[in-house]
C-alpha cells in the first residue's frame, strides 16, 4: 500500500510538497530571528537603564559632595580686584540679594493654551544698592520696557529666519 501511494505522487505533488516544507522552515527562521532580536533590544535598554541610574548616582554623590564642600575664596588677581572694586554691585552683593528679587504679576490670561502675565514693572526687578558705592542710591531695573521691546523683535526675526 505504501508503494502504491508512493507512486501515485506526482513530480507536481513531490514539488509542492517540498515548497511547502521549505516555507515551513523559512517561517521558524524568521520568527527565531525576530526573537532573539528582540531578547537583545531588551537586554540593551536594560543596560542603558542601568548605566543612566549609575550615573545619575554619581551625580547626586558628586552634587552633595560639592554643596558640603567648604566654599573656598579664591585668590582675586589684580584685574579683578580693580573690577570688583569698580563695580556698581558686586558679586557677593549679588548673591547676597539674589532671594531678595520677586517678580510681581499685573494679571494672567490664556491664550492658544499659553498663560501670558503681565508683568508688574514697578515692584519687579529691583535691586537696592549699596548707599555707600552709590551715592544717589538709585534703583536699578532689571526689566525695561526697551529691552524688552528689543528682545521681542529679535525674537520675531529669528523666527522669520528660521520659518525660511
Amino acid at each position: 500500500m505504501l508503494t502504491s501511494t508512493l507512486s501515485d505522487i506526482t513530480n507536481h505533488d513531490l514539488l509542492l510538497l517540498i515548497v511547502v516544507v521549505s516555507l515551513i522552515v523559512i517561517s521558524l527562521v524568521m520568527v527565531y530571528l525576530v526573537y532573539s532580536e528582540n531578547r537583545q533590544l531588551t537586554k540593551e535598554l536594560k543596560s542603558k537603564k542601568d548605566n543612566t541610574n549609575k550615573e545619575m548616582l554619581e551625580l547626586q554623590k558628586l552634587s552633595k559632595i560639592l554643596e558640603n564642600a567648604p566654599k573656598s575664596n579664591s585668590k582675586l588677581t589684580d584685574f579683578e580686584a580693580e573690577q570688583e572694586e569698580k563695580a556698581i554691585i558686586s558679586y557677593d552683593e549679588l548673591l547676597k540679594n539674589k532671594d531678595n528679587v520677586k517678580i510681581g504679576y499685573e494679571s494672567t490670561e490664556v491664550k492658544d493654551d499659553i498663560e501670558v502675565k503681565k508683568i508688574d514693572l514697578d515692584s519687579t526687578g529691583k535691586i537696592e544698592l549699596d548707599p555707600i558705592k552709590k551715592e544717589l542710591n538709585t534703583k536699578i531695573s532689571l526689566v525695561s520696557y526697551e529691552h524688552e521691546e528689543e528682545f521681542l523683535d529679535s525674537l520675531k526675526q529669528l523666527q522669520y529666519l528660521l520659518n525660511k
